[in-house]
């Protein structure tokens, strides 16, 4: 009796320890894909950004200026050039959802601190025209609710002022 009681129990605990180790496995490969969606995830966002970087060119820079200060004079070129660096913006925004989303790599809320990334829009006419007639047709609702509440309470200067103002800081100081 006692060897059949030690056997019932030798099977019991064998049989726990398999579907123990079975439960283990399952988690396992579970981990296993949610690291490779965030890899696949992370590659596509990598190739996005080197498109971008190639559509700006060499010009990006002037056309943020002329942007800033003649927005009337962009062109059809500087307006793609634009909205490709618009877009990258909104971009980063967006993979740190997803980083959130898959898991819990990234806080829940943390994705707000990015908003900052939208001054760069929302600092000149052409940014903030993109924002209200492009970006509201595409955007993540969830970002583009925040990024209406932070542009409600933003008040920082148009790029424009601020360049002017930095200009001539810059003047001054060579001629003293």
């Amino acid at each position: 009796m006692n060897s059949e009681k030690l056997n019932n129990w030798v099977q019991t605990i064998t049989g726990l320890a398999i579907v123990i180790g079975l439960i283990l496995v399952v988690w396992e490969l579970q981990q296993n894909q949610d690291a490779t969606l965030s890899q696949l995830s992370s590659e596509y966002w990598h190739f996005a950004s080197q498109e971008r970087a190639a559509i700006f060119g060499e010009d990006a820079a002037n056309v943020l200026a002329k942007a800033c200060h003649e927005p009337a004079n962009l062109t059809e070129s500087d307006l793609i050039i634009l909205e490709q660096y618009y877009e990258g913006f909104i971009a980063r925004i967006s993979r740190l959802m997803i980083l959130r989303d898959r898991g819990g790599f990234y806080g829940r809320n943390q994705w707000r601190e990015a908003l900052f990334g939208l001054d760069m829009l929302f600092m000149s006419q052409p940014g903030r025209a993109y924002w209200k007639s492009v970006a509201s047709k595409w955007v993540n609702p969830e970002i583009y609710t925040a990024g209406n509440e932070y542009l409600a309470s933003w008040n920082q200067p148009m790029c424009s002022e601020t360049h002017s103002v930095w200009m001539q800081a810059i003047r001054q100081a060579f001629k003293s």
